[in-house]
Order: C-alpha cells, then structure tokens, then sequence
C-alpha cells in the first residue's frame, strides 16, 4: 500500500485530511455508546451524563458563535475603513 502526498501537502496535513472525518463519526458513536451503557447500568447516571454533554455542547455552540460574530465584525470594520480610505483618496 503505497500513500501519495502531493507537492505543497506535508504528512501532518495528510493526517489531519484522514483525521477529521475519523473524529466526526466515530464521536457521536461513542457518545451514544456512552450513554447507553450508563442506562443498563444506573439510569440516574445517563441523566447526568446528557446534561453535562448539552451543556458542553452549549458552551461550544457560544464560543463558535462568539467567533463568527467578532470576524463579522472586523470584516465590516476592514470594509469601512477600506470605503473611508477611497472617499479620502479621492477629495485629495
């Protein structure tokens, strides 16, 4: 089994192509197996186990949303300084 990486790829990028995926099936697989074993084995425990995994997830939710919005916002403040910069430009 031969891999082929291209020119301007390095391994770690290759991993992380093969990684990703990886982690975005096997989670959600693992969490759900998680959950069903803490209800064969003591039902009060899965309650605990979803709530901490909705308020990890909540919390996840926030950050990323925070993210978008402060990138919005520095592209809307690139774009009025870029409009401010050409009206100036101009009236010289």
């Amino acid at each position: 089994m031969s891999i082929t990486l291209f020119a301007s790829q390095s391994v770690s990028e290759f991993i992380m192509r093969i990684a990703k995926p990886l982690l975005l099936i096997t989670t959600p697989i693992g969490m759900i197996g998680g959950v069903h074993e803490a209800f064969r084995l003591a039902g009060g425990l899965a309650f605990l186990m979803i709530a901490m995994m909705l308020m990890i997830g909540a919390a996840f939710a926030m950050v990323v949303m925070t993210i978008r919005k402060e990138r919005r916002a520095e592209a809307a403040a690139k774009q009025s300084f870029a409009t401010f910069e050409e009206i100036t430009s101009c009236n010289s």
